[in-house]
């Protein structure tokens, strides 16, 4: 009997019945485990604010956005932003001089001007022309929340966001008074201190974040330093009403260098800087105050 059934299942007509079958069971498992992939990333409890500026549950959002709460950033504390960008799927950001960057969602590298700068929803830069520098002046480290749409954003942003949306999101007063800090540096010439405090009394909370950074860089020439500063007010008068006031400074004074090194000084001397002459300065202060109201559900 044995012999009879491994004939039948080794039979011409059995092989050929399985190679038509397999393309179709290998699409089957494939779309069960992409289905399943995306159900755990995508929780029902994750919340969004950036397709409608209006807190919802990521899972009902007919859109692609990934978010990077502040308890991960403040785990891996970024030097650059592409150190916490790239944990969001379909997001790359090539890390160029200095703290320049080039962000490329779901797409080839390229400097195309596809995408929106948003800090708590509102637009960081003007939009229209590729920005290597749309992150200079934004307090990436001490985020609160990162979220990044991942495609054409919402006709609230209409065609100032064909590519995407990259949203970031300052932090609330806690509702303790508390306070953090942390220092690092290296031996080539780094230094960076992040300060956090802030907190409530009554219906008004406070909250203060500072970042300061100097790096000597590892090019001649190619020295950076930046501080920035974001600074809350909160006033919550009622549990329907609330306000939010948020001030942001920043200086930052980088001298750049270029890529173009022929092949000898690539081989033999890489520090070596062949524009000295280039450098980014920034001077910035952005203060926007966003005021909610709770509607009675009713209406």
């Amino acid at each position: 009997m044995s012999g009879l059934s491994g004939g039948f299942w080794g039979s011409p007509e059995i092989i050929k019945i399985w190679r038509n079958c397999l393309p179709i069971i290998g699409l089957t498992l494939t779309v069960c485990l992409l289905g399943s992939v995306s159900t755990f990333a995508a929780s029902p409890e994750e919340i969004t604010v950036t397709g409608t500026r209006e807190a919802g549950r990521r899972f009902d959002a007919p859109e692609s956005t990934g978010v990077i709460y502040g308890v991960e950033i403040a785990e891996a504390r970024p030097t650059h932003p592409s150190e916490i960008f790239e944990r969001i799927p379909g997001v790359h950001q090539v890390w160029l001089n200095g703290d320049h960057h080039t962000t490329v969602i779901r797409q080839p590298i390229n400097f195309n001007p596809l995408y929106l700068y948003l800090e708590n929803g509102v637009p960081t830069r003007p939009t229209g022309f590729f920005e290597t520098n749309a992150l200079f002046d934004v307090n990436v480290p001490q985020a609160g929340s990162i979220e990044v749409t991942k495609g054409p954003g919402t006709a609230l942003y209409g065609s100032d966001a064909i590519g995407g949306v990259v949203n970031i999101v300052t932090p609330l007063p806690t509702e303790e008074f508390s306070g953090s800090a942390s220092i690092e540096g290296s031996s080539r010439g780094y230094f960076r201190g992040l300060f956090s405090a802030g907190g409530r009394r009554g219906e008004h909370g406070f909250r203060g974040d500072l970042n300061f950074v100097q790096d000597d860089g590892w090019r001649d020439n190619n020295k950076s330093e930046r501080q920035l500063g974001t600074f809350t007010w909160t006033i919550d008068p009622s549990p329907e009403f609330s306000i939010r006031n948020v001030l942001m400074v920043a200086q930052v004074d980088q001298d750049s260098s270029g890529s173009n090194l022929n092949p000898d000084d690539f081989r033999n001397n890489p520090k070596k800087n062949r524009t000295p002459i280039s450098f980014r300065k920034v001077d910035s202060v952005r203060f926007h105050s966003i005021m909610e109201y709770e509607l009675d559900e009713a209406l």
